[in-house]
């Protein structure tokens, strides 16, 4: 079995309207929302996060709440504006050698792969939430409509 977690980047800011949207930055809530989700950060396998800024924060900024080092977190363009369809290819494509992924990207394409994987679950992602899956597949590649089971579905203090 796999597990995935999914966490939507806590929440930006807007003070500065003319920035494009993929440099947008947490805001002071955005800050104080991940303080809430530390205990339930994992602690092994990959971390792909979207090179937006406020995901590259969060993730960052989770990481050393948790007291994990900075090397386990890789930037990946295809988390930024995908889709749910997608974003399934990107985890049909990982590498075996994780059994633990967590992706650190944006609504709605973290909606809708949750909703794919796990027909049942229909709670949106809010920002800084974390859902945790166990996936019913021994290899990534088996990956699936369907083949997910909700664990967790934690929204973050204010």
């Amino acid at each position: 079995m796999k597990k995935l977690i999914l966490i939507r980047h806590a929440k930006s800011s807007w003070k500065i309207a003319e920035l494009e949207d993929s440099w947008r930055p947490l805001s002071p809530r955005g800050y104080r929302q991940l303080a809430s989700l530390t205990a339930h950060i994992p602690h092994q396998g990959l971390w792909l996060v979207s090179p937006a800024v406020r995901t590259y924060a969060t993730a960052h900024v989770l990481r050393r709440l948790a007291g994990l080092p900075m090397g386990g977190l890789l930037l990946d363009d295809r988390l930024y504006e995908s889709s749910g369809h997608n974003l399934m290819t990107l985890l049909r494509g990982l590498d075996d050698v994780d059994d633990e992924v967590t992706l650190i990207g944006h609504s709605p394409g973290l909606d809708e792969l949750t909703q794919l994987l796990c027909h049942e679950h229909h709670q949106p992602f809010g920002t800084g939430d974390l859902v945790t899956l166990q996936l019913q597949i021994k290899a990534w590649s088996d990956c699936r409509e369907n083949c997910g089971q909700v664990l967790l579905h934690l929204v973050p203090r204010d």
